[in-house]
């Protein structure tokens, strides 16, 4: 008989998600996001025809973000999400290019380096569509886009420049969307 210890229904998981965003906004929350997972999986490893390893795998998660007046904390919160965005990726690169420097000259580095090449490619084109969805949703938004998309993609006008005339419009547009929304 299996383990159903493990298992939550979903109105469990439904149940699980309200009692915290009940403590959330009882805590001052104005805004909260949840995600409650759960998954099992199986790896099976296998060398010259054996099988050398089988690893199962059983999580649950959840992540909440609490926002306060619609704020990650105003702007100490602004303050540390630059530093986290920044920070961490900025010695993961040097840390991966100094890797690669040491393994660019293997075979098996320049096949795998491919694989991720096209998997990223996949994920910003993703992430890209879902964005421009997103945006496209107000006035200006596709405007933005679309124009940023042709001065770099199809003029070939520099990014950063364009980007550092781009980002002010844009969060002036919005600026004014939210002040007719008041």
């Amino acid at each position: 008989m299996p383990d159903t210890r493990f298992s939550f229904t979903p109105e469990r998981f439904k149940e699980i998600v309200r009692d915290v965003l009940v403590k959330a906004r009882a805590r001052g929350a104005t805004a909260t996001e949840t995600e409650v997972s759960e998954s099992v999986g199986q790896s099976v490893t296998v060398r010259q025809g054996e099988v050398e390893t089988i690893e199962y795998t059983r999580d649950k998660g959840l992540a909440l973000t609490v926002y306060i007046g619609q704020q990650l904390r105003g702007a100490l919160g602004a303050l540390v999400a630059l530093a986290a965005l920044l920070t961490g990726p900025f010695f993961f690169v040097i840390g991966v290019g100094m890797i690669y420097d040491r393994l660019r000259d293997y075979d098996a580095v320049i096949a795998a380096l491919a694989g991720v090449t096209a998997a990223a490619m996949g994920m910003l084109m993703l992430v890209v569509v879902k964005g421009s969805l997103r945006a496209s949703r107000t006035d200006g938004g596709l405007l933005i886009i679309t124009s940023v998309a042709m001065a770099i993609g199809v003029l070939r006008w520099p990014m950063i420049p364009v980007l550092l005339v781009a980002a002010p419009v844009s969060i002036g547009l919005a600026w004014r969307r939210g002040l007719r929304n008041v």
